[in-house]
């Protein structure tokens, strides 16, 4: 029978070893398996790493998106993580810009995945709108504020690898205001417009032109535009515009917009016609000239149609 000192003896170096067991000592089996998992994720994580800027495939084999989504191509067709994504054919080229995935086709129109679909894009290695004033040549592309990117090849334009109207012979294109403009051989320009034709003639935008004395005296316009009055009377100024023609009705809101009108055009020493639609079938033309003094109306007829 062991003594009661012995036994608290026995009991104490027991539990020692008990606490310096669950502190480390004899743990190596765990410790191995917990550094194993630990550099499983290390090496899952530099797999799935986002490819760089400008990574393109071919020649890479494959792109790793900003999601960690694996992207291959195969016949013409980009997969993602092993599925066709979307809709998608005859691609020549797959790229990888700031963690998103571009595809061009064969037009060279190219289209950038939105995480469900493709949205028609412009080169992401191209950059921002070209700045104001961008011609070609010298540049070898222009930018326009949609992202298209317009070419010159052979005295043909074309707009994301397409040909854009009937255009031939031109030597110059120019990004000037926020449009498109280009020159002929023959020194013609013209503006890509929202027209069937395409191109408009006219003449360089870059060439301020005055307007000849005595051949332009007024405009017509609104009261209800989205412009200042100060910046409305700025504008017919620089067209060279002596008087301005705008209708209303007696509705209150638009008789004071067109009094602040009256007011800027008296100070700028120039001629607001109003023409006025009451409720009572009649229509009143007042004209407020430079000189305030007079603002008594000028004409009185029947109306007949509506003034706008």
């Amino acid at each position: 029978m062991l003594k009661r000192r012995q036994f608290i003896g026995a009991l104490t170096a027991l539990g020692g070893s008990v606490v310096l067991s669950a502190c480390g000592g004899g743990g190596t089996e765990e410790a191995g398996a917990t550094t194993s998992s630990s550099r499983a994720q290390k090496t899952s994580a530099t797999a799935k790493a986002t490819s760089p800027n400008g990574a393109a495939m071919p020649p890479a084999t494959s792109l790793i998106d900003g999601t960690g989504a694996t992207w291959t191509l195969s016949g013409g067709v980009a997969y993602r993580n092993g599925a066709k994504a979307g809709n998608n054919y005859n691609v020549v080229l797959a790229l990888c810009f700031n963690g998103n995935i571009y595809v061009e086709n064969t037009s060279s129109q190219f289209y950038q995945w939105t995480g469900s679909t493709w949205q028609a894009t412009s080169d992401p290695r191209q950059g921002t709108t070209s700045p104001d004033g961008t011609t070609m040549p010298s540049a070898s592309s222009i930018i326009d504020k949609t992202g298209g990117v317009w070419t010159l090849t052979n005295g043909v334009i074309s707009l994301n690898g397409a040909v854009v109207g009937n255009n031939y012979n031109v030597n110059l294109v120019l990004w000037y205001g926020g449009k498109i403009y280009c020159r002929n051989t023959s020194g013609q320009f013209y503006a890509n417009a929202e027209v069937a034709a395409q191109w408009l003639p006219c003449s360089d935008p870059r060439t301020a032109v005055a307007a000849t004395a005595g051949s332009f005296f007024g405009i017509n316009g609104h009261f209800d535009y989205t412009y200042t009055p100060s910046q409305i009377v700025s504008i017919l100024k620089g067209l060279g515009c002596t008087s301005y023609r705008i209708g209303c009705t007696a509705d209150a809101n638009e008789l004071n917009a067109v009094v602040k009108l009256a007011q800027a055009f008296q100070s700028a020493g120039m001629t607001l016609l109003v023409l006025v639609n009451p409720a009572s079938g009649t229509t009143t033309a007042t004209c407020w000239p430079a000189n305030p003094r007079l603002t008594t109306p000028v004409m009185d007829r029947p109306s007949r149609s509506p003034i706008r």
